[in-house]
């Protein structure tokens, strides 16, 4: 318990959390604080909590011993203590505080525990610093003895453990039992009633009395039952039983119950002076109004007071007025009131034969003005009315006002984003036609380049056949172009069905003519060869020099392709 924790030694923090219990006890409590190592010693012998002060004073004087902990020792102290003749108490808790690394003597613990709970009734409680070899036999203890079994991983914790424990065990304030009370009859509030009559309450809250109060009826155990209390000018009763049918229910059939009530009432109020101050508070519209009237014994005027005036506004804020005298023997003051809630006015003056005269008066707001008016508010309605250009419509005509037909409102959007486009696009068109000047020529040349660009792309994109001779020296014959033999070997390009294409001879032109009779030769003389006509067809002439013989038909294959692309053409 030497060691330090947090920069404090654990044995002071093992202190503190004793103080803290005995904040917790009340004066009908005690309490006793042993300190064991290999022998008991008692810190607080055990005491009632009368004085904390003192107390704390004395359990902050242990300090660490040597050795371990004896726990057989430690718990015999204890049962020994709380069965002293010196201890009154019902209710009988062991606090054990022990490191969980260093509990000594063990033996004989469990049924020590065991035989205090059902003997004595004595439970225990174990607090356990750390976990460690001896946790199992502490928390054994603690199921034993009938308390709880707490783990404080660090010192820090054992304050709070121990008054969670104290709460726990403290015994409950309520005391039910039949009591006749002890009654102070020269109080003022209890004069002229016959208390022998009175028959017995049936219990009470426990309570201390405060150093300045006064008690006036206390129990057999001198607990106060009814005690008043007086600060400034102000007076309070305490009544610590019931005034209803638990613990008053026998009072309520008693004769003197109501005198008892009203003279306690009574005697709360403020005695007020008689023929001196005649004080009211109104509040109106937000404002506030302290009125007072101060007539002499004589009923006549009293003028050139002091009067001053301590105002208390609901959120508990204290405004000092003085009163301004507006009449023979009248004073007024004003002030702003415009929450909801209580106005409290003190005056106080002083009177013509020197006595300090006090009153207190005062006004509540319960709610807001406008609850009050049940009917409408006419003004208001026509103001609002004339304001927004509107009418007042009685309640026959609210029905027509929803089947007239409603006007169409309009809401503007702005143009001008769509104008500035519009305006930039105007300025590109007109810069361009400023600037750009261009001739026919250059148009029709511009023209020309456009359709020479397409035909290239279409070309770039069309397949390529071998041309057969006859159509090849057909295609030359179209253009104008003499037949060579280099044209009837060279391989042309064939396109497909295009709009760039040349447009087939139509059968009325002398070019169909001349293809038809050409191609019904060719397939007359396919027809005469048969089979042995698949020979290649020579493409150079005789070497004698005679005249060139025309070659015979081409194969079924070359045929073929020559249809395929006269059906192309003609698409």
């Amino acid at each position: 318990m030497g060691a330090i924790e947090g920069g404090r030694p654990k044995i002071e923090i093992a202190n503190e959390a004793a103080c803290l219990a005995a904040e917790l006890l009340t004066s009908r409590d005690q309490l006793a604080v042993i300190s064991v190592d290999t022998m008991a010693a008692p810190v607080l012998p055990l005491s009632k909590v009368e004085e904390p002060e003192d107390i704390k004073r004395r359990i902050r004087t242990m300090r660490p011993g040597g050795g371990g902990i004896f726990c057989f020792t430690a718990l015999r102290a204890a049962y020994d203590t709380l069965l002293s003749p010196e201890s009154d108490s019902q209710v009988r808790h062991v606090i054990l505080l022990s490191d969980a690394a260093d509990t000594n003597q063990q033996e004989g613990c469990l049924e020590l525990a065991k035989a205090s709970l059902d003997q004595h009734g004595i439970t225990t409680t174990v607090v356990a610093l750390g976990r460690a070899h001896d946790t199992p036999f502490l928390q054994a203890l603690a199921n034993v003895g009938g308390g709880r079994f707490y783990e404080a991983m660090r010192m820090e914790d054992v304050p709070r453990i121990y008054t969670r424990e104290t709460l726990i065990v403290a015994r409950s304030p309520i005391v039910e039992e039949p009591f006749y009370p002890a009654v102070d009859y020269s109080a003022p509030p209890l004069k002229g009633i016959d208390w022998d009559s009175a028959p017995p309450l049936l219990g009470y809250v426990g309570a201390t009395e405060k150093p300045t109060s006064q008690v006036y009826m206390q129990s057999p155990k001198e607990d106060p039952i009814f005690a008043s209390w007086q600060f400034g000018l102000g007076r309070s009763l305490a009544f610590t039983s019931d005034g209803r049918n638990r613990w008053g229910a026998e009072w309520l059939a008693w004769s003197a119950f109501d005198t008892f009530w009203q003279q306690s009432v009574r005697w709360m109020l403020r005695s007020m002076e008689e023929g001196l101050l005649d004080s009211m508070v109104q509040i109106e519209r937000g404002e506030g109004v302290i009125t007072v009237e101060a007539l002499g014994d004589n009923d006549e005027f009293l003028n050139n007071l002091e009067i001053s005036a301590k105002l208390v506004t609901p959120d508990n804020v204290g405004h000092d007025l003085r009163l301004e005298q507006t009449a023979p023997g009248c004073y007024q003051q004003t002030f702003q009131a415009r929450d909801i809630g209580p106005y409290m006015v003190n005056l106080t003056y002083e009177s013509p034969d020197g006595r300090q005269v006090s009153q207190t008066t005062g006004a509540v707001i319960p709610y807001p003005a406008e609850y009050l008016r049940l009917e409408p508010d006419q003004f208001t309605l026509n103001r609002v009315a004339e304001v927004s250009s509107g009418r007042i419509l009685a309640p026959e005509d609210i029905p027509e006002l929803y089947r007239t037909r409603r006007e169409v409102v309009r809401s503007p959007v702005p143009a001008w984003p769509a104008l500035l486009l519009i305006v930039a696009c105007l300025f590109v068109a007109d810069v361009a036609v400023r600037r750009l000047v261009l001739d026919r020529s250059q148009l029709d040349a511009m023209r020309e380049r456009l359709v020479e660009f397409k035909s290239r792309v279409r070309r770039e994109g069309e397949p390529t056949v071998e041309a057969h001779p006859v159509l090849g020296h057909l295609l030359e014959r179209k253009r104008g172009e003499a037949p060579t033999a280099a044209a009837t070997t060279q391989a042309m390009p064939v396109r497909a069905a295009t709009p760039s294409a040349a447009p087939p001879p139509t059968s009325g032109t002398p070019e169909a003519a001349r293809l038809r009779e050409q191609l019904a030769a060719a397939m007359a003389r396919k027809s005469d060869a048969g089979p042995a006509s698949a020979a290649p067809v020579p493409t150079s002439p005789e070497p004698d020099g005679g005249d060139a013989v025309e070659a015979p038909a081409a194969t079924t294959d070359t045929f073929s392709r020559l249809m395929e692309a006269k059906r192309r053409a003609r698409r």
